[in-house]
């Protein structure tokens, strides 16, 4: 079970560390872009970063266990 969670860590500390250099590696890019004067290559970069990180949204719900779907509810909740 040690060897298991010690495996489960390096594992999880690679792929954030791989996340984080393919950001750098986008981010140098599309400064190289910009430098150049190539600002629809740049912003292709910038849409690309903005685009890896999908929103995560947790349903609301009300004292029930029904979903709530309108503004104003999940704001009184």
């Amino acid at each position: 079970m040690d060897q298991y969670k010690d495996l489960n860590r390096q594992c999880k500390k690679s792929a954030t560390q791989d996340k984080q250099n393919w950001v750098e590696s986008k981010a140098i890019q599309g400064e190289a872009h910009l430098a150049t004067g190539q600002i629809k290559d740049a912003f292709a970069h910038v849409r690309n970063l903005t685009a890896a990180c999908p929103r995560k949204v947790s349903p609301i719900l009300d004292d029930h266990g029904n979903l709530i779907s309108d503004k104003a509810a999940k704001a009184h909740r």
